[in-house]
């Protein structure tokens, strides 16, 4: 910023002059920001108010429409203390009888008290074969025995099997298990009740032929050259597990598992080895290198494509704009546009255009010559194409060339080219050998994995269980406290209206009626419970709906008939430093209340809303209206259309009225729904469409918020323009009182300079 000395010859403040100019050409700057604050302050009013009304049109308004809400049904039994019954609104009036026999339950089991062969504590880290489990058992546990969702896991006892492993596997296995190292117990459960998920623990050993299989498969993959083997362990696990194809399990343990741990030399050749012998391998590698030999000359064909649309667009669009400055296109303007078309860069001009270029082309005038002639001409302009080749997404273009090329050669397409290289990768005699043996060992690994059991007391005693089938078991010690507990598994019985049914659990729905079983009933006197109308819940929905909806018409009646703040205007922060913050916030929020002051939006709005609920219907030829229930304005028009169930005990000015809603719920439930359904569907109807989309917004919006912002907009560059403009004007000055120093300094010289000469004659 340069230095400016003024008034040096004038003696004149020229710096407080032109400030005092500035401050009077900055008003009108000013003016606008202040304009630009009540905008964003009224953005932010609408913003608010149609969350309310939004919130309004999908909670209970929504909820008012719909018939079946107001069919709502309580439930009235004789012992609560058996079973919580609620009724839906499709649950059948009338009396009913329940009697339960028995109540579903989960499998759960309390282990007995585990001890060490040493006297040491145990804890989850003590393994089990220092409890006397021997190495090589196989523990078997299964899940959800009975049902869809069964799971099998077993665990070889190992040196280093501990009984957090046994616990882990329990969960794998879908249970709830733990182990409560002061009490010394396990404690295992199923996650759901119900016969069909029951659980069982059972050990077993594996075969010698499956023993050698292993350490066949061990050694075909590296399993002692390996630091970490835990990946290898859970590998091996999954093939004796599953009835997926032993191949391709085998594979997967021979490159993949391996793969993870290549620190030792040998492990990572013998990885490499593995891969080579894979056909599966070999294949997937000549699929893909014959697809990325296909992809450049795709590449090229699509990225032609996509430039020959760019150009054949913009051809067209260029000879649109041709024809609708012609006379050929006054007629179609005139028809589709009589008030006039909107300019190039104006709002509403490229849907203009899209609709001329449709029109123009549904008149068959395109002439395919001159699209022709300029998308040669575009090809051959560099600029165009520069332009052209901008748009393309050349990542985008890429991805699309590989997947083609991809799909031609999935699709049968260049196989032979795929089955020369299978060729190659199969023609190793010494491939072929290690191929076979890891086929021979997976094979044996997974037609012997079966587990044979094992004769005497289950070795499980030693962590406090035993054979756990599914049957209930509870043994007394002779201390007289409990030892294994297993309490079994088992589902609801009960009979409804004299059918008996049985369920998994104890909660669920029978024909509209949810119930939760929680004792047993005395066989001779099932309890009773009846289904009858909830009148006092359809009320109080009424209720919610009336008192939200004339929430929001206040609101939006506050800010329509609002006190003028004509003589309120923002804020300077001179002005706001001379105020306390409650004076800021009483002025601010004056005008705030204001904004929406006779908003034509805002009337329009609310006079639909009133005015769906002021109508009339009829049924069997009869009119009804929400009057017709007691549900009226009163006759205090500054209420503006807010509406009183008359007779409600929380209306202070009709509380002593009659309350026709609650005797018409009783006396003739199905009117009240249906007038209020069709009223709220009114109101729904015209909410919807008042926040459909438009030029002027957006959808699901209740007020022009796509014209507030461009207003906004707008305000940004007259301010922008402002700030130019004063930063100009101020330079003017300052250049205008500049030339009057100049002036008045030469006018001083030259004065000097006479009297200097008069000094001289005189002498």
């Amino acid at each position: 910023m340069s230095i400016r000395l003024s008034g040096m010859i004038s003696g004149m403040d020229t710096e407080s002059i032109i400030q005092s100019l500035m401050s009077a050409q900055s008003m009108k700057k000013t003016k606008i920001e202040n304009n630009q604050t009540k905008l964003n302050w009224k953005q932010e009013i609408w913003s608010d108010l149609n969350k309310k009304l939004y919130s309004l049109y999908t909670g209970k308004l929504s909820k008012a429409r719909l018939q079946g809400n107001y069919s709502n049904k309580k439930v009235t039994a004789s012992d609560e203390s058996k079973a919580t019954i609620t009724a839906s609104t499709t649950a059948a009036a009338g009396s009913h009888s329940l009697g339960i026999s028995k109540l579903a339950s989960a499998q759960y089991l309390t282990g007995d008290v585990i001890k060490s062969t040493d006297g040491s504590k145990v804890t989850s880290a003590t393994s089990l074969s220092s409890l006397g489990i021997t190495e090589g058992t196989v523990i078997s546990v299964k899940g959800g025995v009975g049902s869809d969702n069964e799971k099998s896991i077993e665990l070889e006892v190992t040196a280093g099997t501990t009984i957090n492993d046994f616990v882990n596997k329990c969960k794998e296995a879908g249970l709830n298990a733990s182990f409560d190292a002061t009490q010394g117990r396990l404690f295992i459960n199923s996650s759901a009740s119900g016969t069909d998920e029951k659980f069982t623990i059972t050990t077993g050993v594996h075969s010698d032929s499956y023993n050698q299989a292993v350490q066949n498969l061990k050694s075909l993959t590296g399993y002692s050259n390996v630091s970490n083997t835990a990946t290898l362990d859970a590998a091996f696990s999954a093939i004796s597990a599953s009835d997926a194809d032993k191949l391709d399990k085998a594979f997967q343990i021979a490159r993949g598992e391996i793969a993870d741990d290549r620190s030792d030399s040998d492990v990572t050749a013998l990885v490499e080895h593995v891969k080579k012998v894979d056909e599966a391998v070999v294949l997937a590698k000549a699929k893909e290198l014959t697809a990325q030999e296909l992809k450049d000359g795709i590449y090229t064909e699509l990225k032609q494509e996509k430039l020959n649309t760019y150009y054949t667009d913009k051809a067209k669009e260029e000879l649109t704009k041709e024809w609708l400055n012609s006379s050929d296109s006054a007629d179609w303007i005139a028809e589709n546009y009589p008030d006039g078309v909107p300019a190039e860069g104006e709002e509403g001009y490229d849907e203009y255009l899209s609709k001329a270029k449709t029109a123009y082309a549904a008149s068959g005038q395109f002439s395919q010559d001159a699209v022709d002639a300029k998308v040669a001409a575009y090809q051959a302009d560099a600029g165009v194409v520069a332009e052209a080749e901008a748009t393309l997404d050349e990542d985008a273009l890429q991805t699309e060339a590989l997947e083609k090329a991809r799909t031609k050669v999935n699709s049968g397409e260049n196989s032979a080219r795929v089955n020369e290289l299978v060729a190659e990768g199969s023609a190793n005699a010494e491939i072929a050998d290690a191929l076979t043996q890891i086929k021979a060992a997976a094979t044996t690994y997974v037609t012997d994995s079966g587990v044979s059991t094992i004769g005497g007391d289950s070795l499980l005693k030693k962590v406090g269980l035993d054979e756990i089938t599914g049957t209930g078991v509870s043994n007394m010690k002779d201390d007289g406290t409990s030892g294994l507990v297993v309490v079994e598994a088992s589902d609801a019985v009960f009979t409804l209206d004299g059918a008996t049914m049985v369920n998994s659990n104890n909660e669920f729905t029978i024909n509209g009626l949810s119930m939760n079983l929680t004792a047993l009933t005395d066989p001779a006197t099932p309890m009773t419970f009846t289904v009858s109308n909830d009148t006092d819940a359809t009320y109080k929905m009424i209720k919610e709906f009336v008192k939200e909806f004339d929430d929001v018409l206040g609101e939006l009646n506050d800010y329509y008939y609002a006190d003028s703040a004509r003589d309120y205007d923002v804020l300077s922060e001179d002005e706001k430093e001379a105020m306390s913050d409650e004076e800021v916030e009483k002025w601010e929020k004056k005008i705030k209340d204001s904004l929406l002051r006779r908003d034509t939006t805002l009337e329009s709005l609310t006079n639909a809303m009133k005015s769906a609920l002021m109508g009339s219907i009829k049924i069997d030829g009869k009119s009804y209206s929400l009057a017709s229930l007691g549900i009226q304005t009163s006759s205090d028009f500054m209420e503006r259309g807010k509406l009183h169930i008359y007779g409600d005990e929380d209306d202070e000015e009709f509380s002593a009225e009659t309350n026709k809603l609650k005797n018409m719920l009783e006396s003739d439930p199905d009117i009240v729904s249906e007038i209020m359904s069709n009223m709220a569907k009114n109101l729904y109807k015209v909410m919807t469409d008042k926040m459909a989309t438009s030029s002027l917004s957006s959808a699901l919006t209740f007020y022009n918020d796509k014209s507030l912002k461009k207003q906004d907009t707008q305000y940004k560059q007259d301010i922008k323009d402002w700030e130019k403009k004063l930063a100009d004007i101020e330079d003017r000055y300052y250049k205008q009182f500049t030339a009057m120093e100049k002036a008045l300094s030469k006018l001083q010289n030259q004065q000097n300079s006479l009297a200097s000469m008069m000094g001289m004659g005189t002498g």
